[in-house]
């Protein structure tokens, strides 16, 4: 029997601005036991607005110009959830996501910032780049970029439309990266116009600011066409009102921002732009557990222009809130300021300052605002070390009712999840059973029943996985899919599956929506691969965790087996290796999102499309490399098959940052079990000291095949692999006949 504080209240936060960022902070520093924390946002970095002008500019990298959330939410011991809102059901407390099952809230805090207005405009969408999301604009303007190494003929016309801030400082960076890219000969053929529906630009800002930035714009050979309404968008012209016209060979879109729809569809009370109003709480006066903040919010008694500014000082006051509405508290006033300090890039090292009346210039303002800036987003990546946060003293829990959740949880068959969960939560995943289940979860029988053919063998296998994301939906999927992947490899066809699922301590509600998130990641990749759920088993614990026991069908080429190796098969992976120590580094917050992101990517990948291609060119010795490592699971493969290996070092492919991480010394937790197979290794002693040495050994979480093919068929199923999307599949060694010893050996080269 153990004491525990159970998960009571959730706090959903959608999007990952710079409010938001600032609450998640807080709540690492400071958390509430009893409350779970999550960020719903469809990028793993959010670019930090002051310096993207810069970033653009090229004076900052990706790195430094962006505010990893993955970390963050760690720090805060968070859930994150990497997907885009599309809807919200306030009535239910949900909220609709692009990709993945509802979220539930209790309270609700929006910050997504806003995008160009272009849908307004007609051939806009088709033929312009809007500026937001930033990433997604860069890529464009990247690929773009690659087709003007060479100067051109004629002008080549980059065009942008709107004159606010946010458009005199993507013009002036844009000029000030090209300058830096290009030849002086390449970059004196392209001619910048600025096109604004004001009759002046930086309508907002004062007299002095517009006069200095009309004067860098000439200085710079920016053409700006005041009064300029854009009226519809053609292939290759602008066209405005009153007979104007721009060409353009690349349009860009920075206009007045806009808001998404659904705030509105869904019933919270908005301005007249879509924009959701909020009062001195910057709590929505329709619905009091919903917040909302940045370029999103508008205030309905003091409005104010849509600015970073305003999102990064209304960070700590929405976090008192946040805190004080679980709490049941009064809440806390948010007093804006009427005048704010403006910092203006012009794309060289050199911006302008305003406040207020006043104004100035240099390249002095360019250093105080670039430690300004690196000084808020140092405070995000640089978070306490989690051996310091362990000595933290977090706030007073929730309260439980003792008669909803007894502070003693019982273990054995007490620890159970009530069946009234259960049948919930059964119910809203709509299940269906395969004519082969005579008896299933519709039944409430102990055990499922199988119909299969005599002559049909059934193929079993098991694994369980304690949550290594703090998504339960994602999580599920990746385990599914680690666990399909031992069936896929023996050439098997999933049929069906039990699941026993672990749940962290919580009340009723809160455990009935783990559930749901969990079995329906589950349930995507079962569906995907032609199995059904059958039955399965749910208890409480202090972690998230999940088992899965799966059932599938021989093929009729009989099965493939890790003894089928023979000698001179040439050694190939379809995947690369990694995942360890890439998840041993995240647990550690050393790793960097675009790591752990694209590390998710190969996880999610079954390996069944890999499946047919290697049966189509008579492959026999087939693993999936999971636990036990490359190393491993290829002794394993030689043990079976009386064979010994050649590997080529430099052959072996890697996930982005597993080098890194490796030399850095990080490594997981059951590598130095799977080194105990070293001596195995020939020649070991020359390559001992590279980096990529103990990834030989890392363990690997839904990994790649692991197969041997005959020669005169290795090019052609590596060109079929690779036009099917393995693009990482590559030959790493021959297998041999093997001398009379007792154990396989692997002989490495360089």
């Amino acid at each position: 029997m153990q004491r525990v504080v159970p998960i009571q209240k959730d706090i959903v936060l959608i999007g990952g601005g710079h409010s938001h960022v600032a609450v998640l902070r807080a709540f690492g520093m400071d958390p509430i036991p009893g409350v779970r924390l999550t960020l719903i946002s469809p990028q793993f970095q959010t670019p930090y607005s002051g310096m993207l002008p810069g970033y653009l500019a090229g004076h900052y990298s990706h790195a430094e110009s962006h505010i990893p959330l993955l970390p963050l939410c760690q720090f805060a011991g968070a859930q994150f959830f990497q997907d885009r809102v599309v809807g919200l059901d306030l009535k239910t407390q949900q909220i609709q996501c692009e990709g993945r099952p509802p979220v539930q809230y209790d309270a609700l805090s929006i910050d997504i910032g806003s995008t160009p207005m272009i849908d307004s405009i007609p051939g806009a969408r088709e033929h312009a780049i809007p500026v937001k999301p930033v990433d997604a604009f860069l890529k464009r303007w990247e690929t773009q970029e690659q087709t003007w190494s060479t100067p051109s003929p004629r002008p080549r016309q980059i065009v942008i439309v709107g004159g606010g801030a946010g458009g005199v400082e993507l013009t002036l960076s844009l000029k000030h990266r090209l300058k830096k890219r290009f030849s002086s000969e390449v970059t004196d053929s392209f001619e910048f116009t600025l096109l604004t529906a004001s009759h002046t630009i930086l309508p907002t800002h004062n007299r002095s600011v517009r006069n200095r930035c009309e004067r860098i714009l000439r200085e710079r050979s920016v053409k700006t066409h005041l009064d300029f309404r854009v009226e519809r968008v053609e292939a290759n012209r602008v066209q405005g009102q009153n007979g104007q016209s721009a060409p353009h060979d690349l349009l860009l879109w920075a206009t007045h921002a806009s808001a998404p729809k659904w705030p509105r569809s869904a019933g919270l009370k908005v301005d007249s732009e879509g924009f959701i109003l909020v009062n001195e709480f910057l709590q929505s006066p329709s619905h009091p557990n919903v917040f909302a903040s940045g370029d999103i919010a508008s205030m309905q008694d003091s409005p104010r222009p849509k600015s970073g500014v305003f999102a990064v000082r209304q960070g700590p006051p929405l976090t008192r809130n946040l805190r004080r509405i679980i709490h049941e508290e009064p809440l806390e006033r948010y007093h804006p300021q009427k005048q704010f300090l403006s910092l203006i890039s012009t794309g060289d090292p050199h911006a302008i300052a305003s406040r207020g009346p006043w104004a100035v210039e240099g390249s002095w303002v360019w250093r105080w605002k670039d430690r300004i800036d690196r000084r808020f987003v140092h405070r995000f990546q640089q978070l306490p070390e989690i051996e310091a946060m362990s000595k933290r003293s977090p706030s007073s829990p929730l309260e439980a009712p003792p008669e909803e959740f007894p502070q003693i949880r019982c273990t054995g068959c007490g620890s159970k999840v009530g069946a009234t969960v259960l049948t919930r939560v059964l119910t809203r995943l709509r299940l269906t059973q395969p004519d082969s289940v005579s008896i299933g979860l519709e039944s409430p029988d102990d055990a499922a029943v199988l119909n299969l053919p005599s002559d049909t063998p059934l193929i079993q296998t098991v694994d369980s996985l304690p949550a290594f994301l703090d998504d339960p939906w994602l999580f599920a999927r990746i385990a599914t899919v680690h666990a399909l992947n031992d069936v896929i490899a023996m050439g098997a066809q999933p049929h069906s599956a039990q699941i026993i699922a672990t749940l962290p301590y919580a009340l009723e509600r809160p455990l009935e929506e783990t559930l749901f998130q969990l079995l329906s990641g589950a349930l995507v990749e079962l569906e995907s691969h032609g199995a059904s759920l059958i039955g399965g088993h749910t208890l409480e614990g202090e972690r998230l965790a999940i088992g899965l026991a799966i059932n599938g069908t021989a093929s009729p080429r009989g099965c493939l087996t890790k003894s089928g190796l023979r000698p001179g098969d040439r050694l190939v992976m379809t995947k690369p290796l990694g995942t360890g120590v890439l998840l041993a580094a995240h647990m550690r917050r050393r790793a960097s999102s675009h790591w752990i992101e694209q590390a998710i990517g190969q996880m999610l990948r079954s390996n069944a499309t890999a499946l047919p291609i290697l049966q189509r060119y008579g492959v026999q010795g087939v693993t999936d490399i999971t636990g036990f490592g490359l190393v491993g699971h290829l002794l394993e493969m030689l043990d079976a098959a009386h064979l010994d290996a050649t590997v080529a070092m430099r052959n072996i492919p890697l996930l982005e940052g597993a080098s890194q991480c490796s030399q850095s010394g990080i490594g997981s937790s059951v590598l130095p079990q799977n080194r105990r197979r070293e001596s195995d290794l020939l020649n070991r002693t020359h390559f001992h000291s590279l980096p990529e040495y103990p990834l030989l050994f890392d363990p690997q979480t839904s990994g790649g095949l692991l197969f041997g093919i005959e020669p005169k068929h290795l090019a052609i199923c590596l060109d079929a692999l690779r036009e099917a999307g393995w693009y990482h599949a590559v030959e790493i060694g021959t297998v041999q006949s093997s001398p009379s010893r007792e154990r396989a050996t692997i002989e490495l080269r360089p």
